[in-house]
């Protein structure tokens, strides 16, 4: 988390967060919307790939299942490739929540 210290926009860890369908993914500090980052399997093809199994979620209806492909760069892991396997979309409608 360190590396995301000055990140825009925010990371979090999803602890500092909660989720439900209805209102999807919010800041418990800030009370911002936001999307959650999923990891769930690592595949190492190399010393430098990696395949990795992940998505997001926002809300109810908007999620995604990807598969990346990250390689190590210059020192660092970078994604190179990103397949979405599938989607649920279903827009949000603009809202303000309470401060």
């Amino acid at each position: 988390m360190k590396r995301f210290a000055n990140h825009k926009p925010p990371v979090r860890k999803m602890s500092e967060c909660q989720a439900d369908p209805l209102h999807g993914v919010i800041d418990k500090r800030t009370r911002a919307e936001g999307l959650a980052f999923r990891a769930t399997s690592v595949k190492w093809i190399s010393d430098i790939e990696v395949e990795v199994d992940g998505g997001y979620y926002e809300a109810g209806l908007s999620a995604s299942g990807n598969t990346y492909i990250v390689t190590k760069q210059k020192g660092k892991w970078v994604v190179s490739s990103d397949r979405m396997n599938w989607i649920a979309y279903r827009p949000r409608p603009f809202r303000f929540l309470p401060s």
